[in-house]
């Protein structure tokens, strides 16, 4: 069974430059989709801070990104997560999918 439907990064491309566009309406059906089969949605790709406001907005659940972390071995994510600061503009770990 599937719990999550993952939007590939070229969905989230220029997404801040278009949320109320076609690039933005491409989202929002894929994340109304989502949500009709009970599915979270997890973004790709996000890179800046517009992005990640574009897609809160438009309601995606999760997100992953370098706007986070570069991809890091398994040995280095129990201390990425100790280090995370719950008042980074971000939000907390919980809101960052690795």
């Amino acid at each position: 069974s599937i719990d999550k439907l993952k939007m590939d990064r070229a969905f989230t491309v220029g997404l801040e430059h278009d949320a109320n566009g076609s690039a933005g309406a491409i989202v929002r059906a894929i994340i109304d989709l989502a949500g009709a089969l009970k599915l979270r949605t997890v973004a790709e790709g996000v890179e800046s801070a517009s992005q990640l406001e574009a897609l809160r907005t438009i309601g995606c659940d999760d997100v992953q990104g370098f706007l986070f972390s570069r991809p890091l071995p398994a040995s280095a994510i129990d201390e990425f997560l100790h280090s995370w600061k719950s008042d980074n503009p971000y939000g907390g770990v919980q809101d960052v999918l690795i």
